[in-house]
């Protein structure tokens, strides 16, 4: 099953890409099991907490994930064990620049935002040089 979220008004002709919810996919299709970098969502149906959180685990981009539930104490439960770079219990994508953001799995390389971030733009490089001359190269 696919929905079509169709543009505003007044922007029906530009740069802009209606989302697209998918339900009902097998757990192996593509869409499920790759990065997909658009507005698409895909939903997929578990029996049990154990179950869905097996499929979120089973795929290898683990950049970030949400959780929404009642229960706090099972909320955060699952949030811990979800395999992801970031979890956010009962709201998504709420950032700050004091908190470490990164993917696991396939998904991203080091940690963005936070002081966690400086060692990931820099580059230690060791330069030893004689001055004096008076010491014979080697």
């Amino acid at each position: 099953m696919a929905a079509d979220i169709a543009a505003p008004p007044g922007e029906e002709h530009g740069h802009w890409r209606a989302a697209l919810l998918l339900a009902d996919l097998p757990h192996d299709d593509p869409t499920v099991t790759e990065e997909v970098f658009g507005p698409l969502l895909t939903v997929q149906h578990a029996d049990t907490v154990e179950a869905a959180l097996g499929l979120a685990n089973s795929v290898p981009q683990a950049l970030a994930a949400s959780v929404w539930t009642t229960g706090l104490g099972t909320g955060l439960d699952l949030a811990a064990r979800l395999d992801a770079g970031e979890a956010w219990l009962n709201c998504h994508l709420v950032q700050t620049a004091e908190l470490p953001h990164g993917g696991r799995g396939s998904s991203g390389h080091g940690t963005d935002l936070s002081t966690l971030a400086l060692q990931e733009y820099q580059r230690p490089k060791t330069v030893t040089v004689r001055l004096s001359p008076g010491v014979p190269e080697s």
